[in-house]
């Protein structure tokens, strides 16, 4: 094995915009990156929506959560983020999805 996702949640189990300790979740986060580091391997970030099912739900939390992860991995070669796990629904379409997408990914690439 050379990899591991690490899924931050949500709305499920506490997550990260459904009343879970944010600051706790992100340094659950940066021990899994530390971790892998130190093992050589791969960590993929999860923004892991399931029951929320459209991306654009949490946006504003996902833009400050990546732009977080992607300041501070930003030159950590062996960090991969997964901007929406599962989006699903009738919310969950490509029309959301792109729009959603596209703002992470000018949130990452601007750090």
């Amino acid at each position: 094995m050379n990899c591991i996702r690490l899924a931050m949640y949500t709305e499920e189990y506490n997550g990260y915009c459904s009343g879970g300790n944010q600051a706790e979740l992100r340094k659950l986060i940066n021990n899994g990156v530390k971790y892998a580091t130190e093992l050589g391997m791969y960590v993929i970030i999860d923004w892991h929506i399931l029951s929320d099912g459209n991306p654009l739900t949490y946006k504003k939390e996902a833009r400050a959560f990546f732009k977080k992860m992607a300041k501070k991995y930003k030159n950590t070669k062996n960090v991969i983020f997964e901007i929406c796990n599962e989006p699903n629904g009738s919310d969950g379409n490509w029309t959301n999805i792109r729009s959603y997408a596209k703002s992470m990914v000018s949130v990452i690439r601007s750090q």
